[in-house]
């Protein structure tokens, strides 16, 4: 064999193993870069987090500090619940709460900056179509502005069944501290200034609440007035509760509900007044009427 045959038979074969050792140290090196930039990833991921982790500790933090302040700094407490209706035609009036709740806040603690203002709902649906661990809603008080946005957003409207609801089990909840905690201490009547801010488009249940017949309502015969006249003496007498404001979003519906509650609050005299908003189905109404309230609420206090 001649060294020029040689020199050209070894020469592609020398070039094809340099190629494929270029090859397998770039895909060594590849391998190691990807390896190492996965390294570094993780560990702006991991530094990424720990700081997210500490700005919410301290947003938890500066949270609980305003509070706390707030708190010292007030010299009175407003104390809303907010009774809703929770069927199916009533998802815009949960959306405006959430909505507009802090704006409200706002506003008035502009105003009244020495009131902390604790919140709490008292929902309903109807006893005919849903078991009763549907019907219970509520948000116990808080101070936490925030916290009771975010439980209220989890809350739907849904449900109806016949025209009537069962607004019986929204003042049973009112009423019983295990789902309202409302203030109680005697100590403390002068400065806590209580309310109940109810929205509904349907009458409870009872042809003395409304004229829609028994074709509207399952429970047309339902002797309601001496359960009602429990709970507004509850509401009044017990818990200090000094206003129940009433949204008319439909009075067609809802009025001589109302009218027959004023009826009962004059007839046994209890200490508490009942006031209307006539509203109509206008939600942006709502901040104005709420607002309204809250001030009245201190203003007749």
């Amino acid at each position: 064999m001649s060294l020029t045959y040689s020199l050209l038979t070894e020469l592609p074969v020398q070039r094809e193993l340099s190629e494929l050792s270029y090859s397998k140290d770039a895909s060594n090196f590849n391998a190691e870069l990807a390896q190492q930039r996965s390294v570094e990833e993780s560990k702006k991921i991991a530094s990424l987090e720990q700081v997210l982790t500490s700005y919410q500790f301290f947003k938890r933090e500066k949270f609980k500090q305003a509070v706390a302040q707030a708190k010292q700094n007030s010299n009175f407490t407003i104390e809303l619940c907010f009774l809703v209706d929770c069927t199916s035609s009533m998802q815009p009036w949960l959306n405006i709460i959430h909505t507009e709740i802090q704006n409200i806040i706002s506003d008035f603690s502009s105003k009244y900056n020495n009131f902390l203002i604790r919140l709490s709902l008292a929902g309903y649906r109807d006893r005919s179509e849903i078991p009763i661990n549907q019907s219970l809603v509520y948000i116990p008080f808080t101070e936490n502005i925030s916290d009771f946005i975010l439980k209220l957003k989890s809350i739907s409207a849904f449900g109806g069944g016949d025209f009537a609801e069962d607004v019986l089990l929204g003042f049973s909840l009112l009423v019983n501290q295990k789902y309202i905690n409302w203030t109680i201490d005697n100590s403390l009547l002068n400065s806590v200034y209580k309310l109940v801010i109810h929205i509904a488009d349907a009458p409870c249940h009872g042809k003395d609440f409304h004229s829609l017949g028994p074709q509207h309502d399952h429970y047309y015969n339902e002797q309601a007035v001496p359960q009602f006249t429990h709970y507004f003496s509850v509401l009044s007498k017990q818990l200090n509760v000094q206003n129940y404001y009433f949204l008319q979003i439909a009075p067609q519906y809802t009025a001589a509900m109302v009218n027959q509650f004023k009826m009962i609050v004059n007839g046994n005299s209890l200490p508490i007044k009942i006031t209307e908003h006539n509203i109509g189905g206008d939600t942006s109404k709502f901040f104005k009427c709420v607002l309204a309230s809250l001030q009245q609420t201190v203003t007749n206090h």
